[in-house]
């Protein structure tokens, strides 16, 4: 790792333990503006500046700099804490409506952190049965909440984002957890499939929402990274949830399950790469997490792991051509399931498949014959974005494909 790198994740593990970093070293005007750029990628700037403003090496940086980057914390706070009162009102609307989401991820795990509004959510996730999927959508709507995709069809859409224009709440409403359409993806649903019925009660911030029992959460945040490590990337602060739920709830999660289900879709080697990070680089006690030895025998080498969260960004965005790569580690997965060699490489890339641009061009479902048309209008979206940002093209793609595809095969996705 980098010097920035390094710092920055000793600033978020102090901060996951309530603490202060000390250092009384010099660190140069370009090193501080690295961390702090890499917060913010991250979406962790208010962690990191919680834990390193007040250690005597800040006090070299540039005073107009600290200034700035002081107020877009205070900013990102008072915006966080606003969204989730926000939410938090809305959701105890429902339920006097007789409506009882689960919340996942979100407004459960950030209370888990010291100080909560420091981490912060760009959204709430709130799962509803089929039968409440319509009522709740119209109860936002009645609510002055809008939809942000108004071309999704709210009788077969998997999810509909709900923008509040007056608190900035911003709620994503799921009738699956996982796409239904995708062939990747729709089998981890059926993990699920008694996540309502075994349903728990937690309170944040003084309000009863109703989320998974802790297993399936846990299994749900493992899940969500998985999704997104076949994409095109996730970053650390995912992780940092799943050490703050683990330390939390440990006691509870049925780990010889967890475990079962992990190496059922490939995942277990990945998923004890995350907590090794946890545990070296983070806050992760394996003793109070109650951690199983099946992992801890696997022996994993998290560094390679590690790298790839600090370079993806929150969700594999940091670049549009990472973002682009995602066609090929999805591809070369997809073969894997259906038992087929990975061939397709770049081919895959500029021309996938239907199935794969189906959410993207909605048209796709019921006129798969306009394959062709999809395509054209991906690649000239593609060239915009690649022609107007300038770090970005089709070999840097490729590139990112690649290392990402032999990333995959290290942890024990692809063979």
């Amino acid at each position: 790792m980098k010097q920035h790198e390094k710092l920055f994740m000793e600033a978020l593990k102090a901060s996951l333990n309530n603490k202060k970093v000390s250092w009384d070293f010099t660190i140069s005007q370009e090193t501080w503006r690295a961390i702090f750029e890499l917060s913010i990628a991250q979406k962790v700037l208010p962690l990191i500046f919680e834990a390193v403003y007040t250690c005597p090496a800040i006090r070299g940086t540039d005073f107009e700099f600290y200034k700035l980057v002081k107020r877009l914390c205070i900013e990102n706070m008072l915006v966080q804490t606003r969204k989730s009162a926000e939410f938090l009102q809305l959701y105890q609307a429902l339920e006097e409506e007789g409506i009882h989401p689960l919340v996942v991820k979100g407004v459960v795990c950030r209370e888990l952190y010291p100080k909560p509004d420091l981490r912060a959510s760009a959204d709430e996730d709130l799962w509803v049965t089929e039968q409440d999927f319509l009522k709740t959508a119209k109860f936002f709507e009645n609510h002055g909440l809008h939809r942000t995709e108004g071309d999704r069809n709210p009788e077969t859409a998997d999810e509909i984002g709900f923008l509040s224009e007056k608190g900035g709440a911003y709620i994503e409403l799921h009738r699956s957890l996982f796409s239904r359409e995708s062939e990747l993806w729709s089998a981890l649903n059926q993990i699920f499939e008694d996540a309502q019925s075994t349903s728990v009660t937690v309170a944040v911030q003084g309000v009863e929402v109703h989320t998974m029992e802790p297993t399936m959460h846990l299994l749900y945040l493992i899940c969500h990274a998985f999704k997104h490590f076949l994409h095109s990337g996730f970053g650390i602060r995912q992780v940092c949830d799943m050490v703050m739920f683990a330390n939390a709830y440990g006691s509870e999660i049925d780990w010889q399950w967890l475990f079962a289900q992990c190496k059922e879709f490939h995942a277990e080697v990945f998923t004890a790469a995350l907590f090794k990070i946890g545990k070296n680089y983070l806050n992760f006690n394996e003793e109070k997490a109650c951690y199983p030895k099946e992992w801890l025998k696997l022996g994993v080498d998290e560094t390679d792991l590690l790298l790839e969260l600090l370079d993806s960004g929150i969700y594999g965005g940091s670049t549009m051509s990472r973002k682009h790569s995602g066609t090929m580690t999805l591809e070369a997965a997809a073969a894997k399931k259906q038992g087929k060699k990975r061939g397709r490489g770049v081919a895959a890339s500029l021309f996938p498949q239907a199935k794969s641009l189906e959410g993207k061009y909605t048209y796709l479902k019921k006129h798969p014959y306009l394959l062709p048309v999809a395509w054209s209008e991906r690649l000239i979206r593609y060239c915009y974005e690649t022609c107007t940002v300038r770090e970005d093209n089709a070999l840097e793609t490729v590139k990112i494909g690649r290392q990402r595809i032999e990333l995959l095969k290290k942890y024990g996705v692809l063979e």
